[in-house]
């Protein structure tokens, strides 16, 4: 594998890292109310959809391998883009139904 592409994918993996571990034990309002978390947390993901979108420029074949890759490039174009229009509740159901699968993916791909 390609270091370049090694890289993205432990960009990928530190930032669900990340996420899971600094929202592990919020709530859903806890999340919504503190204006600092939603912010680390949309970066993290802006960092994750950049970093597959780029992954993918080296091997198109990345995409067999991660569940939903398009929509989550997509996801990083609307907050990198349309940040106003990004909606608190679906950030927060990504990070509780969706992260935790991109990360085993990703450690499955780095080992």
């Amino acid at each position: 594998m390609p270091r370049e592409l090694l890289k993205y994918l432990e960009d990928i993996r530190l930032s669900c890292y990340y996420i899971i571990k600094h929202t592990s034990k919020l709530s859903k309002e806890q999340y919504n109310s503190d204006i600092v978390i939603r912010s680390f947390v949309e970066r993290q993901l802006e960092i994750i959809g950049e970093a597959l979108k780029q992954a993918k420029t080296i091997d198109n074949r990345i995409g067999e391998s991660i569940s939903g890759l398009k929509d989550i490039i997509n996801f990083r174009n609307r907050i990198a883009h349309g940040y106003f229009d990004i909606s608190n509740e679906i950030v927060w159901e990504i990070v509780q139904n969706d992260l935790l699968l991109l990360e085993k993916e990703v450690i499955k791909l780095l080992k």
